[in-house]
């Protein structure tokens, strides 16, 4: 089976490496390359030269496929993560977009440094069978996570697919950092309205309290941790704290009202009034 490769943009140092990547990809059964998941784009790991990165291979099946495809080609992919990370935004170095050319068919493809750390879905899951962090670190993984909301919103970013294992939690310096690597469902929308502000933040606290819980093996989030959550969240989203905490009252009573457990979970958090609280 006939096979080409071509890079279209790429920084000075991911060209190497993409070289690289794209020549074991040509040879489809080049040692240190590993397919490791195959849905609405083939995902390979690259290990070479003492370095990790990402292949991601996009395979259009559906006209939604190839509509978001053709508004966010991979060469545009490639500017939203150098934007990321322009804007102080922890995720993957972006190294090259890249067309690969496969029996006459030409697939669009964004190659991407390797992140440190563990999926926030592992690490909570292991804190439910085993300590797996302190109760210090695991206040930093959520302040962490409130710090990188902040972020994205300061600078305009919402995220689409907020599902757990696309943040990665590093524990490996002194304080825990919380980064994104699931690029593609990042959008800077020319403006960013309060509502859909809002209705994003629901979709990542739906899906993150219980994590949260399971990190501080606790059933229900204490005062003190939403309040430090909350502050953590307006000084990265440069917000006063008041307008911080109208965002995530709205959020909390909206959980409260769509799910019983999420009401006991969120019990001792105040979830009433419009202003900040005292402290």
């Amino acid at each position: 089976m006939t096979r080409s490769s071509s890079i279209q943009k790429g920084t000075a140092e991911g060209r190497a490496m993409a070289d690289a990547v794209a020549a074991a990809w040509v040879r489809s059964d080049a040692p240190g390359l590993t397919l490791i998941k195959d849905s609405k784009a083939r995902v390979y790991r690259f290990v070479g030269e003492g370095a990790t990165c990402y292949l991601k291979v996009y395979i259009p099946h559906t006209l939604r496929d190839h509509a978001a495809l053709w508004l966010r080609p991979p060469a545009r992919l490639f500017r939203s993560a150098e934007l990321l990370r322009a804007r102080g935004v922890p995720g993957p170095i972006p190294l090259a977009a890249m067309t690969l050319t496969v029996a006459g068919r030409k697939r669009g493809a964004f190659l991407m440094s390797a992140v440190e750390g563990i999926p926030l879905k592992d690490l909570a899951a292991q804190n439910c069978v085993r300590t797996a962090v302190s109760p210090g670190t695991a206040l930093g993984v959520i302040n962490a996570t409130a710090t990188l909301w902040g972020q994205l919103i300061r600078n305009g970013f919402v995220h689409m697919d907020p599902v757990k294992g696309n943040f990665l939690v590093d524990l490996s310096g002194p304080t825990p950092t919380v980064a994104v690597i699931d690029v593609d469902n990042i959008r800077r929308p020319p403006w960013l309205p309060r509502t859909i502000r809002r209705r994003r933040l629901l979709k990542m606290a739906r899906r993150h309290l219980g994590a949260a819980l399971r990190l501080l093996d606790r059933t229900c989030l204490p005062s003190a941790v939403a309040r430090q959550f909350v502050r953590a969240y307006a000084r990265a989203a440069d917000q006063p704290l008041h307008v911080a905490w109208q965002d995530w009252r709205w959020v909390g009573r909206r959980l409260a009202h769509d799910s019983s457990r999420a009401a006991r979970q969120l019990e001792r958090v105040p979830l009433t009034g419009d202003s900040s609280p005292s402290s």
